[in-house]
């Protein structure tokens, strides 16, 4: 009940802020992040191999804890660790100041880091001075939405608390600002957008060269970047993550809004369960299959449960996709049958770094299968080359998925050179192949 009254009141607040101009559609650059890169070029070292595995296992967990219904009762709001994988600009400010943010689609508040700060991460663009913007704002503690955690009132300022995995933590103030969109040539201001300035901030890692300053809030949330544009975008945005496991120099593609996000005339759809108190955006898996072979799943195996246990997510935040226990041992017994007449030389689960699946890669073998989500009402297929795991370095490749805690998890590994149109109106989620 009270994380009903919560995200009332949080949709109270950010949708009543006036608008200074709506746009049909605007789309931000998608940036592919430290590990991306090196992913891209096949060379990624055993550390990169472990933070790519973990940091999906780790958000895994986060799902999980948000997913329980009692997730409201602690004082921080536990997240999961950032590895940096898809990040956006955004400008903000009376000055109009150019940030980074990664791009998190199970995350809702939108947060940068703030001076004057306690601590920080390495940042390599200024960290943003509310002080020296005339349109920044705090909201102060007797507004509504400061009654549940992650949000609490302390000396007339509406305070946050958020922890990810590995002990990485931000603090800071519940505040507003003017946030710059990009609309035919020139910026728009959207007046009065609600974020988090983060004043203290522990642990973090998002990439090397400190580009990135906190998190774009893409979730179902009332604080989300998302929800906030709702009048703006009507519910309405999409991506297409470039494909990263070729050799071909990476490329950014876009984050679209509005009328910018279009829908591709050969689109198939799936419906999004709508889950009250929840912020993901979950699908209805109905089966799997391997190399064009249904597995034949009993149905509710992948349903989501009234625990809050279960269920399928799909998730930019999580690079490797995570299958739930109840179906991940079929799932690596169709591709181990599926290899098995190839007589290729298996390779020891300690050296690929958790992955089930791995053999030594012959140059002349090119037969590596493709995989379908069966969705309600549309199929997903990922390619082989999406779909596998290339050590170039160890000469070994692997099926690349994980055994999942209770939740399916279909991570950005596997979304790629999709189009998808997320259509919040409508709860659909709309994809088709296309070269991003």
């Amino acid at each position: 009940m009270a994380r009903a009254l919560f995200f009332l009141l949080l949709t109270l607040l950010f949708l009543a802020h006036p608008t200074a101009a709506k746009t049909a559609g605007f789309s931000l650059k998608l940036i592919p992040m430290d590990i991306i890169s090196s992913f891209a070029s096949k060379n990624l070292s055993k550390t990169d191999q472990m933070k790519l595995v973990e940091s999906s296992k780790a958000r895994a967990d986060y799902l999980e804890v948000v997913s329980n219904p009692s997730a409201n009762k602690i004082n921080f709001l536990v997240n999961r660790f950032n590895s940096g994988l898809y990040a956006v600009k955004v400008v903000l400010g009376e000055r109009r100041e150019t940030r980074m943010l990664q791009m998190d689609t199970a995350t809702g508040l939108v947060w940068t880091q703030c001076a004057p700060c306690v601590r920080c991460f390495n940042q390599s663009d200024p960290i943003f001075n509310g002080n020296q913007s005339s349109t920044y704002r705090k909201i102060p503690s007797n507004n509504s939405a400061c009654r549940t955690p992650p949000y609490r009132r302390a000396n007339g300022q509406c305070l946050y608390g958020l922890k990810y995995g590995r002990n990485a933590i931000t603090q800071g103030v519940l505040s507003q600002e003017t946030f710059w969109l990009p609309y035919k040539n020139t910026l728009v201001p959207k007046q009065n957008m609600v974020f988090g300035c983060s004043n203290d901030n522990i642990n973090f890692n998002f990439d090397r060269l400190g580009k990135v300053s906190g998190i774009l809030g893409m979730s179902r949330a009332p604080e989300s970047f998302v929800k906030q544009l709702d009048n703006v975008i009507g519910g309405r945005f999409s991506y297409c993550l470039v494909g990263i496991s070729n050799t071909k120099r990476i490329t950014t593609s876009l984050l679209s809004f509005g009328s910018d996000a279009y829908l591709p005339s050969n689109a198939i759809s799936t419906p999004i369960v709508p889950v009250s108190n929840n912020q993901n955006y979950y699908l209805n898996l109905n089966d799997i299959s391997v190399a064009g072979n249904r597995i034949g799943f009993p149905p509710g195996t992948f349903s989501l449960k009234r625990d809050g246990t279960g269920g399928c997510i799909i998730d930019t935040g999580t690079m490797v996709t995570l299958i739930a226990p109840s179906a991940y041992s079929r799932v690596i017994e169709a591709f181990q049958k599926y290899f098995q007449p190839f007589n290729l030389r298996k390779v020891r689960s300690k050296t690929s770094q958790g992955f089930q699946v791995c053999f030594e890669m012959k140059r002349t073998f090119t037969q590596y299968p493709p995989m379908t989500f069966h969705f309600q009402g549309a199929d997903l297929v990922v390619k082989p080359q999406f779909l596998h795991f290339f050590d170039m370095v160890a000469n070994y490749s692997c099926v690349a998925l994980l055994k999942g805690n209770t939740k399916t998890i279909l991570g950005s590994m596997h979304q790629q050179d999709v189009r998808f149109v997320y259509d919040l109106k409508n709860n659909a989620l709309n994809f088709a192949p296309e070269n991003c």
